[in-house]
């Protein structure tokens, strides 16, 4: 059969290419994107925080202003480190409103690597209680170690902790460090605003007392006698018919503790108000930070260490027996002919993902223990498998024969180089 030729008008019709249209459709969907991203995420609850965050910032800044007015290069230091922390604690905020805790990849299954995990004689999987995958009836796929569905955000959630509603988010795989940090910066930001407002409220109350206030020798007379006259002199401005309000701004003018006193009135309240706020605040984040430094030391979660069950291994040999039944949950199993007692003796209750504590530092801060505490989004790993203690087992015993071996070699080395 003959194909049809090709007509002249169709020969001249120029065809876009695919590239130029795409790329005109995600120059102009990219704005309404990102609109439709900052108004889900930024919600009342999150808009209320940076609120009273502000507010706490702002007056405590004030407060230092005006407790060391004298002192400028104090005042300067208070002012470096209050921003320096407040300016950090906001970004780790942000990042982690708006970063995603990480999502499962579509089409993950365990049984993608079922022969390697078998081959491996130190792997391990989590599984159900009858020994079965993880799988998510909700959305209808497998989950990973350490994932979780969330019923608020409606998805599965890598290495999930909880779900913050006063970030708008899950805290996962990928934010849980900015979590933490936000933790660090804030509490240090609110328990130094916390301490320049009550020192401020203190100073209220029990003023210091001046030199010249007390009324003793020819200084307290003279000082009585200039009062009488200032009282005199206003009293006759007044009889003379001068204008009160003319009256006041003199006195304020011509006093600077009677304009200190004027304004010292609604700036005593907003104190007052931002310490009342921010005692509380400081409590609470500081438990916070406690529990999650806890979790950070044992390398859990919220939910691993409420819902240990998931988190705990069981005897191999059972999962071998399961794994010839054909129970998905067997899948990471020893080879069959491994005769490795220890790899097949019961585990108890251990968590299975603690490393030590500063193996777990380092899984969940980095590797460089001098950048725990750089502000930073970047996390390790893909979120989809974890190191564990059969690893750490394995990594160690290795370690310990090569330290054995080259122990051996220098001191063969030695003996050769002495005789």
């Amino acid at each position: 059969m003959s194909t049809p030729a090709s007509t002249p008008a169709a020969e001249a019709t120029p065809v876009l290419p695919k590239s130029s249209s795409r790329g005109r459709l995600a120059f102009g969907t990219r704005p309404k994107r990102l609109a439709r991203t900052l108004t889900r995420k930024l919600n009342g609850l999150v808009m209320a925080v940076l609120a009273v965050g502000g507010f706490v910032y702002v007056v405590a800044r004030a407060a230092a202003r005006d407790r060391w007015a004298d002192d400028p290069s104090e005042l300067a230091t208070h002012e470096l480190v209050l921003a320096a922390n407040t300016a950090l604690g906001l970004a780790m905020y942000l990042c982690c409103v708006f970063r995603d805790p990480g999502k499962v990849p579509s089409g993950w299954s365990p049984f993608a690597d079922a022969e390697e995990a078998r081959a491996n004689q130190h792997s391990l999987v989590e599984c159900k209680r009858d020994g079965g995958a993880r799988f998510c009836k909700k959305c209808r796929e497998y989950k990973p170690p350490r994932t979780h569905h969330c019923s608020q955000c409606k998805r599965c959630v890598l290495r999930m902790d909880h779900h913050c509603a006063w970030v708008n988010n899950c805290i996962g795989h990928r934010n849980y460090k900015s979590f933490l940090l936000f933790l660090v910066y804030v509490v240090a930001a609110l328990i130094h605003a916390t301490g320049i407002l009550l020192l401020r409220g203190a100073e209220r109350l029990f003023p210091p007392e001046s030199p010249g206030s007390a009324l003793s020798g020819s200084g307290g007379v003279a000082g009585v006698a200039a009062e009488q006259k200032t009282v005199e002199e206003r009293s006759s401005m007044l009889l003379g018919g001068v204008d009160t309000a003319a009256v006041a701004a003199e006195r304020v003018v011509h006093d600077p503790a009677a304009a200190a006193e004027t304004s010292e009135g609604p700036s005593a309240l907003l104190e007052l108000a931002a310490a009342l706020v921010a005692a509380p605040l400081t409590v609470a984040l500081c438990l916070l930070f406690g529990w999650h430094v806890y979790l950070v030391v044992n390398n859990k979660t919220t939910i691993e260490h409420f819902e240990g069950v998931r988190s705990k291994m069981t005897r191999r040999d059972t999962l071998e027996r399961r794994g010839r039944d054909g129970v998905a949950g067997a899948l990471a199993i020893p080879r069959e002919d491994s005769t490795d007692s220890a790899a097949r003796a019961t585990l108890g209750p251990t968590h299975p993902y603690s490393l030590g504590v500063r193996g777990n530092l380092r899984e969940i801060l980095g590797r460089r223990a001098l950048c725990w505490l750089w502000p930073g989004c970047k996390v390790n790993g893909d979120g989809l498998a974890f190191a564990n203690i059969n690893d750490f087992a394995t990594w160690k015993s290795v370690k310990t024969q090569r330290e054995a071996e080259l122990a051996l070699l220098y001191g063969s080395w030695k003996t050769s180089r002495e005789k």
